[in-house]
């Protein structure tokens, strides 16, 4: 196929519409069993390069996390997106680290903060993560708005699951969003 390159007259009909952002309808609030699709270490949007003097306030890394919904028919393979802090503590401040909650959770088990630091260390830390891909965890998620207003889910807990369900399947979950879509206007 040919590649069309165009200019402003000559721009197809529907570009307005498919130039639009994707929104997403958030999910209810309540607890679902998801699997992990991936974890992946990215920059963090929102850390800030501290000025000459200053100390560093955050983490210039973070760990995502994309899950899909197993539990629940009509969402069945909806996606969710959820950021840790990369620092794996079973203690501190405020408790156990979110991302300590999760990992925990993936492998059904507590960590001791030995086992913690084994997990974390420089070499090891991204392999480590790897292996939760394809785990199950129960969630608890709420609905609260983003910056701009606009809701959005977010994850509250994570808990081990009693069971695991199937693993996802993706091509169930390509024609329930197929479908999903056909009934958009």
């Amino acid at each position: 196929m040919a590649e069309s390159i165009y200019d402003v007259n000559s721009l197809p009909d529907n570009f307005d519409e498919a130039t639009k952002p994707q929104s997403f309808t958030p999910l209810p609030e309540g607890m679902y069993q998801v699997q992990v699709l991936s974890v992946v270490i990215k920059d963090n949007p929102f850390y800030k390069v501290p000025e000459e003097g200053e100390l560093p306030n955050g983490n210039p890394y973070q760990v995502s996390a994309q899950l899909a919904v197993l539990d629940n028919e009509e969402l069945y393979g909806r996606r969710l997106f959820d950021n840790f802090t990369p620092i794996l503590k079973n203690t501190g401040k405020k408790g156990p680290t979110k991302l300590y909650k999760f990992v925990s959770a993936c492998l059904k088990s507590t960590i001791s903060q030995e086992e913690c630091d084994v997990f974390s260390t420089k070499g090891e830390f991204y392999p480590n993560l790897k292996t939760l891909e394809g785990k199950q965890v129960s969630i608890a998620i709420e609905t609260t708005p983003n910056q701009m207003g606009k809701l959005k889910n977010k994850v509250v807990a994570y808990y081990v699951t009693k069971s695991d369900l199937p693993k996802l399947d993706l091509e169930k979950s390509k024609k329930l969003g197929e479908t999903i879509k056909g009934k958009k206007k």
